[in-house]
């Protein structure tokens, strides 16, 4: 069986940044959208950005 490898620019997935820490929600529309089904009925990986950048120098070190 073959394996599907999705490389994109962000992640079918849009993560929320609070004081209480991060959230993950499912991205609505798009290429999310479209490749959902065969990411989530096959063995995959989708590799992308998350969307979020550190927003301390501290941070950007890890």
């Amino acid at each position: 069986m073959s394996r599907l490898i999705i490389a994109s620019n962000r992640l079918p997935v849009m993560i929320n940044r609070s004081a209480d820490g991060m959230t993950i929600t499912p991205s609505a529309g798009g290429l999310a959208t479209g490749l959902k089904s065969y990411h989530k009925d096959s063995d995959s990986v989708w590799i992308g950005w998350p969307g979020l950048m550190p927003n301390t120098k501290k941070k950007r070190k890890k």
